[in-house]
């Protein structure tokens, strides 16, 4: 009964966000009413490895050209568990406010799940830009706890790191012409908002 309650509740939430009179516009309140989810018990212990990232967080992003910046903006990150449990999901919004005129905005989401027989995580980025979805991407934790994402081509990094239970880092580094790997993207993510247990 009650997982049949969150779920009409999820589906009451999809249609007055699609029902909003502001088209083009997140409606601000149903975001702030998000049900972050719960770790399944028998969910591989590793599912914490991206659970501890649970929440709502305020981003700065700041893209690099030549070791230069030449863009900043804020954006809005949420992640929460899914597929009942066993899997963490994420929402990004860049910017955080959403205007059906900037062609520029993007919205994505991504699914992350642990696999214990490859022992590491399968990630798929879905995005408006460019209306695909990428992946699978490969993840795992290193020694000193931070996040690696990558693919099999080894020529881009994803990494998320000094992950406190207030904020996170991220950064994007790809190869560039001479191999070496550069810094394209980074994130300082401040956290908004929290699963309640």
């Amino acid at each position: 009964m009650k997982l049949l309650k969150r779920s009409f509740a999820v589906v009451a939430l999809c249609v007055m966000a699609c029902m909003q009179p502001n088209k083009g516009r997140v409606n601000e309140a149903v975001i702030s009413k998000l049900d972050f989810g719960r770790l399944n018990k028998n969910a591989p212990p590793e599912t914490e490895q991206y659970g501890q990232l649970v929440g709502e967080w305020e981003c700065l992003v700041t893209s690099y050209r030549n070791d230069t910046i030449f863009a900043q903006s804020v954006a809005n990150w949420i992640f929460t568990y899914a597929l009942n449990g066993y899997a963490i999901q994420d929402y990004w919004r860049n910017p955080t406010k959403l205007d059906s005129t900037n062609q520029r905005q993007i919205l994505g989401t991504n699914i992350r799940i642990y696999n214990p027989q490859l022992r590491l995580w399968q990630c798929a980025w879905m995005a408006n830009k460019p209306n695909s979805i990428s992946g699978i991407w490969l993840s795992e934790v290193n020694d000193v706890g931070e996040i690696l994402l990558y693919d099999e081509s080894k020529t881009w990094q994803i990494k998320f790191y000094n992950i406190t239970d207030r904020a996170f880092d991220w950064k994007w580094d790809v190869e560039q012409p001479d191999g070496a790997m550069g810094t394209s993207v980074t994130i300082e993510a401040k956290k908004v908002s929290v699963a309640t247990q």
